[in-house]
């Protein structure tokens, strides 16, 4: 069997719903927590900060999934890559990763694993950091990710829930990226589109720890399982304001429209749709097609940065100076009203 055999679902595509997360975590986010602890559950962002002394803080993040490719050495590099970019997220730098293997040890060979851990390991190795340790169990269905430790310095320490009215959003990746996985799955990817998808989950999210120290840079946040729509609700609901993207600016993968005309499609697409329709407003004429793609899950995404207007262009130069080459200006942060986030084009 190939390793997405295993699998029903692939990637952060494999994220249970955002409405049953809420549920699972409302006695966890009402704890109480000791006061060094200055990022947590509550705070729905991307990585967990404990604070060690005026001036340092550790972050702190755990991320698997079941295969999405077949590949093992790639499936490996996804894996890491998306675990990783918690911690850049979060303006700050990786210092070491665990290693979280699940499989069904009769069936996948011990070769195919160290594949997979060797694939993490060269991502890690970009991310100038090693996997020290590990936990692997037996189950029926094979997951892999790391847990990532890394640091920051309090005063670039950049959270989701900061953004300022006015700010302009800019996205650093194209999105569709749960579509590709579903086209994998399905065995209709193209050698080109499947290089396209291996390279955008592979591109590692460490232009965010330039971009922490850069005062004109007000919130960061990763896309990831909840789709481009699900983590932007995140950030207005934190900040307190609204959004308005202008659907017509986001960066897509060459062939996400032809799937999603074709039906290729994630569940958790729709899941995260039911979960965030009600605060977000469309204004389009096509907006079947902008529901679908704004809502697909990202595995290993981009960064959504919210920046003062008059520095977006100086963050737009330093991301295509670190090959983020389809970042873009997608929208702009409003007073608030009553939908979080209005789409137009």
């Amino acid at each position: 069997m190939k390793l997405t055999e295993y699998s029903n679902s692939g990637g952060c595509g494999c994220k249970i719903s955002p409405n049953i997360l809420d549920k699972i975590l409302k006695n966890l986010k009402n704890n109480f927590l000791p006061k060094e602890i200055i990022v947590g559950a509550k705070n729905s962002d991307d990585a967990a900060v404990y604070s060690l002394d005026k001036k340092t803080s550790l972050i702190l993040t755990t991320d698997f999934f079941v295969p999405i490719v077949d590949n093992p050495k790639h499936f490996g590099q996804i894996a890491a890559t998306n675990a990783i970019s918690d911690i850049y997220a979060m303006g700050g730098k990786p210092i070491m990763a665990l290693s979280l293997l699940g499989t069904p040890t009769g069936n996948i060979s011990a070769t195919v694993l160290r594949k997979i851990i060797d694939g993490a390991g060269e991502i890690c190795s970009k991310a100038g950091i090693v996997i020290a340790g590990g936990h692997t169990i037996e189950l029926k269905e094979p997951i892999f990710g790391l847990v990532v430790l890394g640091s920051v310095k309090n005063k670039y320490l950049k959270k989701n829930n900061n953004a300022q009215l006015g700010d302009y959003l800019i996205l650093t990746k194209p999105i569709g990226l749960g579509i590709y996985a579903s086209a994998i799955k399905k065995k209709k990817i193209s050698k080109e589109e499947y290089k396209e998808f291996l390279d955008t989950t592979t591109q590692l999210n460490d232009v965010g720890t330039k971009l922490s120290k850069m005062k004109a840079v007000s919130a960061l946040t990763d896309v990831t399982g909840f789709g481009l729509l699900g983590h932007l609700t995140e950030v207005c609901i934190g900040s307190k304001l609204s959004a308005e993207i202008e659907a017509n600016k986001i960066p897509i993968l060459k062939s996400a429209k032809k799937y999603i005309l074709s039906n290729v499609l994630t569940g958790a697409s729709q899941r995260n749709w039911n979960h965030y329709k009600r605060k977000i407003y469309m204004k389009s004429s096509n907006n079947d097609f902008y529901q679908r793609l704004l809502s697909d899950p990202q595995t290993s995404g981009g960064l959504i940065i919210s920046v003062k207007k008059k520095k977006s262009k100086e963050v737009i130069k330093l991301l295509r100076e670190n090959k983020f080459k389809y970042a873009n200006i997608i929208g702009e942060m409003k007073k608030y009203n009553k939908n979080r986030i209005i789409t137009v084009i």
